[in-house]
């Protein structure tokens, strides 16, 4: 089970991904973010593998550690080093948004127990979404289980800001007794 987080609202770009911006981004959002061996890809032709190709072709290579690299039809996992580990340049195994249908929109994927959601929008924003041009800006927020584990993320001006509450306990009564 674990500790179970909902987040409601959305980030909006300025204008709709390309076809194929939206293809690579939905299928990167999905992906379990894993750490490829880097020998074994360089070796293979990337034209042949459209999960090696498309981000080269987007203009995101593949990155130093390969974190740009998506879920692709892995051969018994030939190209994986490690499943259980992520690139060290991505927040965790799994990418708690999700990128919708209209290809303008950026909301929650529904994960209760996702985590890192403030890295993973900050990576989708600086190492994807603005070298492609876009802006980006909404607001979303989050309400977990602990009556201090909420607050929203905001993005606008080119500026993304995280407001959590910070629970204050006030004298509301004293009272002497005895005495």
């Amino acid at each position: 089970m674990g500790y179970e987080t909902i987040f409601e609202g959305e980030f909006k770009l300025d204008r709709p991904l390309t076809e194929e911006q939206y293809e690579y981004l939905s299928n990167f959002m999905e992906s379990r973010h894993v750490v490829f061996d880097r020998e074994k890809i360089d070796r293979v032709d990337h034209s042949y593998f459209k999960f090696l190709d498309l981000p080269e072709k987007l203009g995101l290579g593949l990155g130093n550690d390969l974190c740009f690299v998506v879920d692709g039809p892995f051969p018994d996992g030939h190209f994986v080093l490690d499943s259980n580990e992520s690139p060290a340049s991505v927040p965790c195994l799994w990418c708690p948004w999700e990128i919708r249908s209209d290809r303008q929109t950026i909301a929650w994927n529904g994960d209760l127990n996702a985590t890192d959601c403030v890295e993973w929008i900050q990576f989708l924003v600086h190492r994807i979404l603005v070298p492609w041009g876009y802006q980006i800006s909404g607001k979303v927020t989050w309400s977990g289980e602990y009556d201090d584990d909420k607050g929203y993320i905001e993005i606008k001006k080119g500026k993304i800001r995280v407001y959590e509450v910070k629970l204050t306990y006030v004298l509301a009564f004293e009272e002497k007794v005895g005495g």
